[in-house]
């Protein structure tokens, strides 16, 4: 082999050998360039598909929380109100079935709060509230109407009575003459029950519910046992609950374990239907309307007869509570003979 041969070959294995690196570095730029490719193609994948979450996200529906509640209300539902009315009326008092309170729960009014308020806003607002005012006056003066022009203390059908008697109440005792009469509501006004378990509860009522006995733990609502010591002594006293009486005897037998607290016990089936509510029909109690004075927590029970009211928060759990002790300073003044009408006290329009 020649000088020339050996030069030959020597060059061509260099050309080869550069010829090889040229083509792994286009192979390696093209793989980059692929991986670059598939990352992007990725991170664009990953992108749509946050974005398509987050867009998720931003369509919002209206969710309307569904009414848990762990109380035990049998208060709730008027169409069980005749399935109810079976009753056997007791045989040593009247022991009659009440009305259904039903909480009326208001949504506050959200009102924007601009930075800077102008007058035709202003104007706006003033004018929105006083077509509410309107709207409240006229459901008001609708109910009055409709009270002035049908007699609402005529009994419903089926609507549970005195015996013997036109009115939910028998004739007054000779012992309690010239007493006012104080109608007090029970669940969250007097006390609290629940199904679930309470280990603050004062005491466990086993109650039958369609043919299984369940139990309901109660609450007293503080104060309570001095309220009803308190106000047995001036008053005439009536709980009127709307709450079935299979639940309501047994929770008073132990409230009122000397059954000389509460004269009357009026439940469900005493209650006066309107519209579908459960109403504590005043007039229907027999006694003067001047006399009467209602305790309670949910204004559509006494819807009939406002200006004999003294509305009180309702109650769950809260210890420190004392509304029930705060009150006796007005029903000590009421109770006085003095006062001929105890709506002209209690009437918050004057």
């Amino acid at each position: 082999m020649g000088l020339f041969d050996i030069l030959f070959l020597c060059c061509g294995a260099q050309s080869s050998a550069n010829s090889h690196q040229n083509n792994r570095n286009t192979n390696t730029n093209t793989n980059h360039s692929n991986n670059n490719h598939l990352s992007n193609n990725g991170n664009s994948l990953d992108v749509e598909q946050k974005l398509e979450i987050n867009t998720s996200k931003l369509i919002t529906h209206p969710v309307v929380p569904p009414v848990v509640s762990d109380t035990f209300s049998p208060t709730v539902s008027s169409s069980s109100s005749s399935s109810s009315s079976s009753s056997s009326s007791s045989s040593n008092s009247c022991q009659l079935h009440g009305t259904l309170p039903i909480n009326q729960v208001l949504a506050p009014e959200q009102e924007t709060i601009l930075t800077q308020e102008t007058n035709t806003t202003t104007n706006t607002i003033t004018d929105s509230k006083n077509e509410e005012l309107q709207d409240h006056q006229s459901t008001a003066d609708s109910v009055q109407d409709n009270f002035s022009t049908i007699s609402y203390s005529s009994l419903q059908k089926n609507q549970f009575h005195a015996p013997g008697c036109n009115t939910l109440l028998p004739p007054i005792q000779q012992s309690l003459q010239n007493r006012k009469c104080l109608v007090l509501d029970l669940d969250e006004t007097l006390v609290h029950s629940s199904f679930k378990y309470v280990s603050t509860a004062d005491f466990v009522l086993p109650v039958d519910i369609d043919d299984q006995f369940q139990n309901v733990y109660v609450i007293k609502r503080p104060g309570v046992d001095a309220f009803l010591q308190y106000t047995s002594k001036l008053f005439e006293v009536v709980i009127f609950t709307a709450s079935v009486e299979k639940y309501g005897n047994p929770l008073l037998d132990i409230l009122d374990s000397t059954n000389d607290l509460v004269h009357h016990r009026l439940f469900r089936d005493a209650c006066y239907n309107y519209n579908g509510n459960y109403i504590k029909n005043l007039a229907q109690l027999g006694r003067p309307l001047s006399d009467i004075i209602i305790l309670d927590n949910s204004p559509t029970s006494y819807l009939f007869h406002p200006n004999h009211a003294i509305p009180i928060s309702s109650w769950f759990s809260d210890a420190h509570d004392n509304e029930l002790l705060s009150i006796l300073p007005l029903l000590t003044d009421l109770a006085n003979s003095k006062v001929i009408d105890v709506s002209k006290i209690l009437d918050v329009s004057i």
